[in-house]
């Protein structure tokens, strides 16, 4: 499945994350991950398996796949074997491992959409096997080879005529909400879902939604009239909840949200870096340089997981994904991380994962006492780490001081790092530091390389040509 900070450990551990569902549990053990399922959810399963649905779904690609193991093939976690769950256990399975876990507060507009139509492409084939979609958080959904895949195997139930789709709400929440906030508001309001981790509420979308916006019809309808009927319905009895939805009912709902899904587009605003790349552009013989040395370094260094901070458009992401197994790409400009994944899906690239990230404020352990979802330091270290052209933006625009920046690098990278130093006297960090009225002293060439040499081991550096830029590749101390 996926991986997680105790999945290194030797005796089996139940991941935090798990505690929410009644049917199963996810658990670590020397370095995999497996799924308990309990002895209550053996027939959705068994339906799940036998109906041909999970077939269908896995050869699709749109739910991971998994190997059934026996009871005993591995030891259980003291939990499962003396606690709550003792005698419950129906059955072990261990999905296919998921090499980075992301989460939606870090995915751009395009994958988050991508995410939801995976999603109701996945309520819709169920209901053809006779089954229900019962969980439609966007924390069940990772991006893997490229693509968005429906992770949790116990989200699925007998489907009985009449009852309504018990994750609609959550859908609207999870999904389409921050979406439609994204596409008519600004897409920086796809991070507000790390502040509500069940979803944005529908009345709070409504009030931050554009006068244009409320007036389409599928967001009318799922968005503010949904709103309002969880306002009035808020505080009465269960059964007057309940309103009944045949099949074609239910499907025409899916439908319809995937209309309003598909019509919905990236907004309008421009990347920080198309400005900034027309201000300060490379002559080519510099580019030419800068790529050279870079993938010379990276077919040296042969990283199976690479992290690309700063990445910008992705340039360097794609050279290094010639030499990774996974290159994690990383930015905080979220109109460039949107353009760098749909042009990682029209190509067909599998092994470039963009996520939205500002590393002076990086994703932090939130949740159910802070281990629900895990800190961006706890999914590391990464074999190798690229920083081009990032230095200068963290100590001068960002008055981090340079020995932090270090530190901060030896943290996260456990062999290689590549990093761009830009020296003070080019065009671009003397416009920086002009604006910086109370100087930035540690801003210089000695000061960099003592602080990274208290980490790391330097083993070259390589001028760009026709710059004042220098490409230093260092390995981590023990």
């Amino acid at each position: 499945m996926v991986k997680h900070r105790s999945a290194g450990r030797k005796a089996s551990s139940i991941l935090p994350s798990s505690y929410r569902d009644p049917s199963g549990s996810v658990f670590a053990h020397e370095g995999a991950i497996y799924r308990v399922i309990y002895e209550p959810y053996r027939t959705c399963y068994e339906r799940l398996m036998g109906s041909g649905l999970y077939a269908s779904l896995t050869e699709k690609g749109l739910l991971l796949n998994h190997q059934e193991l026996g009871k005993i093939a591995i030891p259980l976690p003291e939990p499962l074997r003396a606690g709550t769950h003792a005698g419950r256990v129906f059955r072990v399975i261990r999905p296919t491992t998921i090499p980075f876990i992301s989460y939606p507060y870090e995915w751009s507009f395009s994958q988050l959409k991508d995410a939801a139509l995976t999603t109701l492409d996945i309520a819709l084939e169920s209901l053809e096997f006779g089954m229900v979609l019962k969980d439609a958080s966007p924390f069940n959904t990772q991006f893997f080879l490229g693509k968005p895949v429906h992770v949790d195997t116990l989200s699925f139930e007998f489907y009985q005529e009449g009852e309504p789709w018990v994750a609609y709400r959550q859908f609207c929440e999870g999904f389409l909400g921050p979406l439609v906030l994204a596409a008519t508001a600004d897409a920086r309001l796809l991070r507000l879902s790390a502040t509500h981790l069940n979803g944005i509420p529908l009345d709070l979308v409504s009030r931050l939604l554009p006068l244009t916006a409320k007036l389409k019809s599928g967001i009318l309808i799922h968005i503010l009239a949904h709103a309002k009927s969880q306002k009035r319905y808020a505080d009465r009895p269960l059964p007057t909840l309940k309103r009944g939805l045949r099949k074609i009912e239910f499907q025409a709902l899916l439908m319809n949200l995937k209309k309003t899904v598909l019509g919905l587009k990236p907004g309008t605003s421009e990347s920080f870096w198309d400005s900034y790349y027309t201000r300060f552009r490379y002559s080519a013989n510099a580019q030419g340089s800068k790529e050279r040395i870079v993938r010379t370094l990276l077919e040296k260094i042969k990283g199976r997981v690479v992290w690309d901070l700063g990445a910008n458009l992705g340039v360097y992401s794609r050279i290094a994904a010639e030499h990774a197994a996974l290159v994690v790409a990383m930015d905080m400009d979220v109109v460039s991380i949107d353009s760098m994944y749909r042009t990682c899906r029209q190509q067909g690239e599998k092994r470039i994962l963009p996520l939205v990230m500002d590393l002076t404020n990086p994703s932090p352990s939130i949740g159910w006492n802070q281990e629900e979802r895990l800190s961006l330091l706890d999914r590391g270290p990464a074999d190798s780490v690229l920083a081009l052209a990032l230095l200068h933006h963290l100590a001068i625009s960002s008055n981090v001081p340079m020995f932090m920046i270090a530190k901060f690098l030896k943290r996260i990278c456990r062999s290689s790092l590549i990093v761009e130093f830009v020296s003070p006297g080019d065009p671009q960090v003397t416009r920086m530091l002009e604006r910086r009225k109370d100087g930035v002293p540690d801003y210089t060439r000695e000061s960099f390389e003592q602080a990274f040499q208290k980490y790391f081991t330097l083993r070259s550096v390589a001028s760009v040509r026709d710059t004042r830029r220098a490409i230093y590749h260092f390995s981590t101390k023990a």
